[in-house]
């Protein structure tokens, strides 16, 4: 009597096969971790550049003009993320008319930051130098 062959894989090639999976898992979960990070720093930077925009027409309604010249005027006016460190490079300055004179400012996270510099007159970001991993 011939034994007879099924046509599935044999306990070796499964095991070959989880194997390579293993391994190539193994070197992408790190990657995988810091694209996602770095996804969620970017995500509520953008949100810190849409305050920065709506901040001069809050100006402009209120008469009262706007400095920030320190880390809690950042996190008053800009509302970032709580774990941010921040560092103020040049005041930015708006005037009771709404007109942004310019300024810059650093956030910091882990192993990600941002410069951001905003430009006259409306506060648009001008400028963004990254790093990070």
């Amino acid at each position: 009597m011939t034994p007879v062959r099924g046509d599935g894989f044999s306990l070796v090639e499964l095991t070959v096969v989880l194997v390579l999976v293993g391994l190539i898992s193994a070197m992408a979960l790190p990657n995988l971790a810091t694209a996602y990070r770095r996804f969620e720093f970017h995500s509520a930077l953008q949100q810190v550049h849409l305050r920065l925009a709506q901040l001069p027409l809050e100006v402009r309604l209120s008469g009262k003009p706007i400095t920030i010249a320190d880390p809690e005027d950042v996190t008053t006016y800009l509302e970032p993320q709580k774990q941010w460190h921040i560092e103020v490079i040049e005041p930015i300055r708006i005037s009771f008319s709404g007109v942004c004179l310019g300024g810059e400012v650093e956030f910091h996270l882990e192993d990600f930051s941002e410069r951001v510099a905003v430009s006259a007159p409306y506060c648009d970001v001008a400028e963004k130098v990254s790093d990070g991993i």
